[in-house]
């Protein structure tokens, strides 16, 4: 490791760097962890661990953590979140020596130390599962040894997303608040189209609201969900999904909604533009897209007759475990 680099955020993972810890290289796998964050247990990346241990034909278990030490004696862990990864290598460098795989969810490249550092934590891993091709071929390209990259869309759940007719129901925005989710041209949007009425699904967002005074708008409704099982019977009340994002790994609830036959409007990133194909199924947009560029899509989707269900329901939670029990069980892995 280059000095500097050491100094930047090297010294988080001394142990490591002391301890050597060497992988077998032909790691005999049994049983396997799902490892999240605490927090995330009643929202999305809780459930995906919860079904994709329950479908795993290996001996799969969920580990809920917040101090990311004091790991069970797994002989392998799939990671939801690169930060969990390499929270857990600095705290547990000996799961080092077992097989791991994490999720990349989307890039976070504040500056040239982030992304050496994302790198570095992310060649530990045997296997790094990308949502889409795109980030996958970024990473490579910043210095991920490219056989580590491996590419699968998320899923969903098909029995818990039920189709509905569509008539005329509400706008979905499902999402938590952050920049990168565009909220000026979500906002642009709703107060241009008042003959649409809106529902924002998703934390965060109460002080954006207050400051813009969305809540005056007749068209706008705002919830916030105690449980992700409650997702269901508000997307019963929509016909459109709407994402503003500038940036995705998936989004998550295009696959929910597209189940539940909502006609997607989105922002061309993420896995998107691997499964929108814009006119036939939903409807694309560029991420430096304007208000006046979404509107007429939007009513475009309330005219469209399309089955959206139809186009994403073999991206169930069954073949997505199967395809981490072969990754697991692959006879592969080099000495580090």
């Amino acid at each position: 490791m280059h000095p500097i680099d050491f100094l930047a955020f090297g010294w988080k993972y001394y142990k490591i760097l002391l301890e050597k810890p060497v992988r077998n290289q032909h790691p005999h796998v049994k049983k396997i962890t799902y490892i999240t964050h605490e927090n995330t247990e009643k929202w999305i990346l809780g459930a995906k661990a919860r079904r994709l241990a329950r479908y795993s034909k290996l001996n799969a278990t969920v580990s809920y953590t917040s101090n990311f030490k004091d790991f069970d004696h797994a002989d392998g862990f799939f990671f939801l979140h690169p930060n969990i990864f390499a929270k857990s290598i600095r705290k547990n460098a000996h799961i080092l020596k077992k097989k791991n795989i994490v999720m990349f969810t989307h890039p976070v490249l504040k500056n040239r130390f982030s992304i050496r550092h994302r790198i570095f934590v992310l060649n530990l891993a045997d296997k790094v599962i990308f949502l889409n091709r795109n980030h996958a071929d970024l990473m490579i390209h910043y210095g991920l040894q490219p056989e580590k990259a491996e590419i699968m869309h998320l899923a969903s759940d098909a029995d818990m997303f039920q189709p509905h007719e569509r008539a005329n129901g509400k706008v979905c925005l499902s999402m938590a608040y952050y920049e990168r989710k565009n909220p000026q041209l979500m906002l642009d949007i709703i107060k241009k189209m008042p003959h649409r009425n809106f529902m924002l699904i998703g934390p965060g967002w109460n002080e954006f609201i207050d400051s813009n005074n969305l809540c005056s708008l007749s068209n706008f409704e705002y919830r916030v969900l105690s449980d992700y099982k409650e997702y269901p019977g508000l997307y019963e009340q929509c016909d459109v999904f709407l994402s503003t994002s500038k940036l995705e790994g998936g989004p998550v609830p295009l696959l929910e909604t597209m189940l539940c036959n909502m006609v997607p409007v989105v922002s061309r990133t993420g896995y998107c533009t691997d499964i929108i194909e814009h006119g036939e199924n939903g409807f694309l947009f560029d991420t430096g897209a304007k208000a006046e560029d979404v509107i007429p899509l939007i009513d475009k989707a309330f005219e469209m007759k399309v089955n959206t269900r139809d186009h994403v329901k073999e991206f169930t939670w069954e073949k997505y475990s199967s395809k981490i029990d072969e990754i697991f069980l692959a006879r592969t892995g080099k000495m580090l």
